[in-house]
């Protein structure tokens, strides 16, 4: 997605609510961004919870050296409505980003197409997904 002229595929958020329990310092948040409706950024939280053996609509997203992050993830789209978040550009500007064109191509077009069947995207929104995704294929 582009953010500033650069081609994000996930931000970074350091001061998050939880707490490592190690080292008692607040652990990073990273979102993939989903798309901007003239307001709002779309994001969608990224977890290094395995998934339930119920949970069916989810995306793994690997580590070094097949992407730039430290270890695997996954988009879970079917596990609560506070996965998926929106923020104002003026927030998101406090965040770090990663740049990774295997994630932005391969792996957010994967969520971007199960965005589209989770029970936690509204319909208003497939708009801006469609047009997201064609962004990608071209």
């Amino acid at each position: 997605m582009d953010y500033n002229g650069n081609l994000v595929s996930v931000f970074i958020d350091n001061y998050d609510t939880s707490v490592d329990y190690i080292t008692n310092e607040p652990k990073k948040s990273l979102y993939i961004p989903l798309f901007f409706d003239g307001y709002y950024y779309h994001l969608i939280r990224l977890t290094t919870q395995i998934p339930n053996k119920d949970e069916k609509n989810y995306i793994e997203i690997p580590s070094k050296p097949e992407t730039e992050l430290n270890k695997k993830c996954y988009a879970r789209l079917d596990r609560k409505e506070n996965e998926i978040i929106k923020l104002k550009k003026d927030r998101i500007s406090q965040y770090k980003i990663i740049i990774c064109s295997k994630i932005n191509t391969v792996y957010r077009k994967q969520i971007l197409i199960k965005c589209l069947t989770s029970p936690h995207m509204q319909p208003i929104y497939y708009e801006y997904l469609n047009k997201e995704i064609k962004k990608i294929l071209i």
